[in-house]
This record gives structure tokens, C-alpha cells and sequence, in this order.
């Protein structure tokens, strides 16, 4: 299990190490669990290893800790590289179904296609972590066989469904694209 304190960018390495004492101590076994740091310019790397107690009161080492940044040409020490932030779109035609820049309009960081994210990720001897817009609860609409990716702004107001839902044939396909 690798659990990511969710202290981006801005947050100081005392604050993320603070965030692993917080759920460690929640926890009752530290066995199989690493810890990821997630940066933009990926350069502040996590210590290799933080003792801390565990749940039960028992002193824990956890070792194994990655670095993540958040784009493919960071310029730092990173192990782990990500879109986060930046939409990777599918500009390729699933069962007629396309995206474009023009697709999820409040990206924060950027757009790329997914053939060039995944031609510059495989260039890389890092591992390269996908993100799309429905893992991270956004709405998909579809207009002329053009998707288009919305915030909401509650969970509850979310169009997907266990029957409809955002991980959907597309994203399967996508997946298997950026897996290739």
C-alpha cells in the first residue's frame, strides 16, 4: 500500500513528515506500507526512512519513502513522475469518441496528448503514474462524439453511476494505451 499525505507544493518536508506521523499513528501495521512525498519540481527528497509509533504503541521504521513530481521534465531527484495538475488527453478516436485541449478547460497545469506524455515517459527511467480526469471526480459530457470533462461542485452532483460509471470502456481504452 503506498499512501500519499496529500501536502503538495507548497507544503515544507516538517509538514509531510508531521502527515506521516498523523497516519501512522492511525494504523495498526506498517507492514507493506510505503509513503510517497508529491512535489512539482520534485527536488526536496523524503527522508529513506521515518520511525514513528504506530497505533498500538509500537515504534515503527517505515523505510521505502518516493518522490513524486509532477511532470515528465522536472528537474529534480524524483523516482516518480505524474500529470497531476495537467490534462493528458486521448486526441486518438475511441469508438469515435475524441479529446482535445479544449476538453477539460480549467486544467490547471497544462494539456499534453497522451502519445507524447507516454513517448517522454518511457524515455525516462522513472516510474510514470497516469492521471485522468474522472479518477479525480470530474463529469464527462459528450457533444458530437467530443467529451468534455466538468468540476462538481459536491459529490452528490456527480452524473456517474455504478451503471454509468467515469471509469468507463474510454478510460479502459485509454489505460491500455498509455500501457502499450
Amino acid at each position: 500500500v503506498i499512501l500519499i499525505p496529500m501536502l503538495e507544493d507548497n507544503r515544507t518536508q516538517a509538514e509531510w513528515i508531521q502527515a506521516v506521523h498523523t497516519i501512522a499513528g492511525q494504523l495498526e501495521s506498517g507492514e507493506r506500507v510505503y509513503f510517497r512525498r508529491s512535489q512539482m519540481a520534485g527536488r526536496e527528497v523524503p527522508p529513506a526512512s521515518i520511525r514513528t509509533t504506530l497505533k498500538n504503541g509500537v515504534s515503527y521504521v517505515f523505510k521505502s519513502t518516493r518522490l513524486e513530481a509532477h511532470r515528465v521534465h522536472h528537474g529534480g531527484v524524483a523516482q516518480v513522475i505524474s500529470n497531476d495538475g495537467g490534462f493528458v488527453y486521448q486526441d486518438v478516436a475511441i469508438s469515435g469518441k475524441y479529446e482535445d485541449a479544449a476538453s477539460w478547460p480549467n486544467a490547471p497545469g497544462g494539456y499534453r496528448t497522451l502519445s507524447d506524455w507516454t513517448a517522454d515517459a518511457n524515455a525516462s527511467t522513472k516510474v510514470s503514474i497516469l492521471w485522468r480526469p474522472s479518477y479525480n471526480l470530474f463529469t464527462r459530457t459528450e457533444t458530437n462524439n467530443h467529451l468534455k470533462y466538468t468540476k462538481v461542485g459536491t459529490l452528490d452532483q456527480r452524473m456517474d453511476s455504478d451503471t454509468n460509471p467515469a471509469f468507463n470502456a474510454f478510460e479502459k481504452e485509454v489505460l491500455k494505451a498509455f500501457l502499450k
